[in-house]
Order: structure tokens, then C-alpha cells, then sequence
């Protein structure tokens, strides 16, 4: 009778275990849920012919790769901007290449946010660029998507920023490190997948929040791919890449 004591006592503990370890995989999984990423056979044709694969996440039809159109939707011109000084007094859309060589083409464009922002629309028609809302569909429930995983060809060679209207502040004190004053950064990450991406969300600010009356800086909302979901904001003249996703499905 002692030893089937000993042998429920031995089970009973197994049990007891396994259902504390599940309960710290689940607790786990819900801090760090990903929506699966899936192919997709739809491709689609911009306004300048290039082609895109598109890719599946949650409820969304994303572009499988960044967007490379320098022509709006309505067959507008978005224009070729180079150089720095231009591109920094501009006030209107423009888009570049990567170091401005056309062999980065390939990596998609880099927009201003006015670029972004316009009514003429940069993605084919029947698609937008993604919102804040679609780069995170279950905010509430911190679910995201794996922005590494390979089927969304987070491919980048870095992007386009200067130092803006009201320079940078970094951990409440005023940076004015060179760095936020040149333009061309490259990524420097070891597997090269981390990028700064456009939403299609806005804001007007001066003072570095949404609350005061009277801003007048329009900012974009960004997405970095380094942090897996991580928001901040842009400069309306930095040069960033983007992702379309289709309007319905």
C-alpha cells in the first residue's frame, strides 16, 4: 500500500510540474505571439510594371518586399531628388535610391513623408500604405509578426535622415551628434534585416508630442524592424521605405 502511495505521490509531482511549465510557456507565448506570415499567390504590377509577391499576415495582403514606385497612382511623377542640400529644402514629395545609385533599386525606394501622406497615393490602386494598426493588428494582445521571418524580405541598405527643425533629444537631453546631420545610414546590423519603415499615420508637433496646441511640424509615425515592433516618429523629411497592403480582401 506504501509503495502505491509512493508511486501516486511521484505522479501527482510529475503532473504538478509539467502544468507550472506549461503555464510559464503560455504566459511566454502571450508576451511574444507572432501571427504566422504566409504565402500568398496574388502578384501584383505597380504603375511603373514592377512586380510584387504578396504575403499573408492575420486578417492583411501585405507586399512581400518594399515598395519601388516613382510614380504615384493617378501616373504622376514623384520626383528624383540627390541632392542633399535639395533634398533638405524641399517641401513637397520626392523620392531616392539608396546612396543614390540605382543598384540599391532593387531594395525599394526612399520616400519623404510627403510622399507618403499624399492623396494621389504611392501603392497600386485597391492598396494604401501600411498604418500603425496593420504593422500591429492586435495591439491590445501584443501580437505582432516576425518581421525577420524570411517570407517578408525585411531587406534594407539603410535609409535617408537629417537633423530636423528641432534637432533630436536623446533621454531628455538635446543630441546634436553629427550622425543625425548626415544623410545616407546604412544598416548596420549583423544579419541585415532591421529597417525603418513609413506608416501611413501623421501628426502635427513642435514640441515633441501630440498635445499642444498650435504645432505646426508634420511627423510621421515609424515602425523599426531592429525592435520588432517598435513605434517612434520621423521627420516629414527623412527617407524611409514602405509596404503596401491591399485595401479589402
Amino acid at each position: 500500500m506504501a509503495k502505491k502511495q509512493q508511486i501516486l505521490l511521484v505522479f501527482a509531482t510529475i503532473i504538478c510540474i509539467y502544468s507550472c511549465n506549461s503555464g510559464n510557456n503560455s504566459n511566454k507565448t502571450n508576451e511574444d505571439e507572432f501571427l504566422e506570415i504566409q504565402s500568398n499567390e496574388e502578384i501584383v504590377t505597380d504603375i511603373d510594371g514592377n512586380k510584387y509577391e504578396t504575403i499573408k499576415i492575420g486578417k492583411n495582403i501585405w507586399f512581400a518586399s518594399n515598395l519601388k514606385a516613382t510614380r504615384f497612382s493617378n501616373g504622376d511623377k514623384i520626383p528624383n531628388v540627390k541632392e542633399d542640400e535639395i533634398w533638405k529644402k524641399n517641401n513637397g514629395p520626392a523620392y531616392c535610391f539608396f546612396n543614390n545609385d540605382i543598384k540599391n533599386y532593387d531594395f525599394g525606394c526612399l520616400y519623404n513623408l510627403y510622399t507618403v501622406i499624399d492623396k494621389r497615393n504611392i501603392c497600386p490602386k485597391g492598396w494604401h500604405v501600411a498604418s500603425n494598426d496593420e504593422w500591429n493588428e492586435g495591439k491590445g494582445n501584443s501580437t505582432s509578426f516576425n518581421l525577420k521571418d524570411k517570407l517578408f524580405n525585411n531587406k534594407i541598405l539603410g535609409w535617408r535622415r537629417i537633423q530636423d527643425d528641432v534637432d533630436y533629444y536623446v533621454e531628455g537631453q538635446l543630441n546634436r551628434d553629427p550622425n543625425y546631420n548626415s544623410f545616407f545610414l546604412e544598416d548596420n546590423s549583423k544579419d541585415g534585416g532591421s529597417a525603418i519603415y513609413w506608416t501611413s499615420d501623421k501628426y502635427m508637433d513642435e514640441n515633441y508630442d501630440t498635445e499642444t496646441a498650435g504645432d505646426s511640424i508634420i511627423r510621421g509615425s515609424i515602425h523599426d524592424s531592429g525592435g520588432l515592433g517598435e513605434y517612434g516618429w520621423g521627420y516629414r523629411k527623412d527617407g524611409f521605405p514602405c509596404r503596401c497592403v491591399k485595401d479589402s480582401l
